[in-house]
């Protein structure tokens, strides 16, 4: 019948008893700020704004490669599709969507890094349009020549969502050889 003694005057309660909850609680604020740290280092992207595409694109005519390949993939609502792209002195070669389906060379001129800003941009004046819904504008650039490395676009109210992610590979030139 220990359970029904009365407590000892002098007995003070166990402070790692009373106090327990505080360290609850910072515990709890340690593991939020991590979380929010991780997302940040984890979403290198930034939202979109005329000048961070105009700047990206002047490093791509700067400093972008003149033959190399891209896989992009482009994921909507309802669909996704996949572009393989060789690109050769600037000009497209070959896009073959969906790992099968080789496209017409007419084509060719929308699937290229200057097209995929062309796209982003014509999405930015729409989005900025007097009376159009709320736009969520995400893009990451590579910092060294300006390509696309992530695209995202989404009206909420619409439930409209675009998607591009892109991996571009430079290809290297053969050097001329002369006689």
């Amino acid at each position: 019948m220990s359970l029904l003694r009365p407590p000892i005057a002098n007995q003070k309660p166990s402070i790692a008893h009373g106090r327990g909850w505080i360290w609850f609680f910072v515990l709890l604020a340690l593991l939020t700020l991590a979380a929010i740290l991780i997302e940040i280092w984890y979403n290198p992207t930034m939202p979109l704004t005329a000048a961070l595409l105009a700047e990206a694109r002047a490093k791509w005519k700067e400093r972008g490669p003149r033959d190399y390949d891209m896989d992009y993939t482009v994921k909507k609502m309802e669909s996704t599709e996949r572009f393989h792209v060789q690109v050769r002195n600037g000009n497209a070669v070959s896009v073959i969507m969906n790992d099968t389906i080789a496209l017409e060379p007419r084509s060719y001129p929308y699937h290229t890094m200057p097209a995929l800003y062309g796209f982003i941009e014509e999405f930015l004046e729409q989005d900025s349009q007097p009376g159009r819904p709320r736009t969520f504008n995400n893009v990451c650039f590579d910092p060294v020549d300006g390509h696309l490395i992530h695209y995202l676009r989404s009206i909420s109210s619409k439930r409209e969502r675009q998607e591009i992610i892109v991996r571009l590979t430079p290809v290297p030139t053969n050097p001329a050889i002369g006689p």
